[in-house]
């Protein structure tokens, strides 16, 4: 029997998010494989994010969105849900496995994280520790055209 999952989204803790300080979690992950995914391999992954959200007593869990089949194009459901909750401002934080599972490709991969940060939300994934936004860009090894576009946005942030 064939699975056909490729997308998911569940919202939690939606009558306490409202009148809260905490910041607001959305966590994302991916499933490499459609035709072999079970429920018990999308609760393992969405545990690991758990794990990280619950050390935070500042932060509240607001979704888990999860998509399958990693690819190189950014044009997916859950990633253009979690754009989608961002110009909503239904979330503070994404909160990834790691960050190469936007995209194969530094670039879309930077270019799809650059709009989340310019919609004023913070990215961190978490494999080997927790890394800020600056540390995905420079794990990504972004071309020079990328990478410019990186540094002149940066020092549009410190002046």
């Amino acid at each position: 029997m064939e699975n056909t999952l490729k997308f998911g989204y569940e919202k939690h803790n939606v009558d306490s998010i409202v009148n809260t300080d905490k910041k607001r979690i959305c966590v994302y992950f991916t499933v490499l494989d459609t035709h072999k995914i079970r429920p018990v391999d999308i609760r393992f992954r969405t545990n690991e994010l758990l794990e990280e959200v619950a050390k935070h007593d500042e932060w509240i869990l607001e979704s888990v969105i999860w998509d399958a089949n990693h690819k190189i194009d950014t044009n997916r459901e859950g990633l253009n849900t979690i754009l989608e909750k961002a110009r909503n401002d239904e979330f503070d934080i994404l909160l990834m496995y790691h960050c190469m599972q936007v995209s194969r490709s530094g670039s879309k991969t930077f270019d799809w994280t650059l709009q989340l940060h310019q919609l004023g939300k913070t990215v961190y994934g978490i494999v080997d520790g927790i890394h800020s936004f600056d540390e995905l860009a420079e794990a990504l090894h972004l071309t020079v055209a990328r990478q410019k576009q990186y540094e002149v946005l940066k020092k549009e942030e410190t002046d």
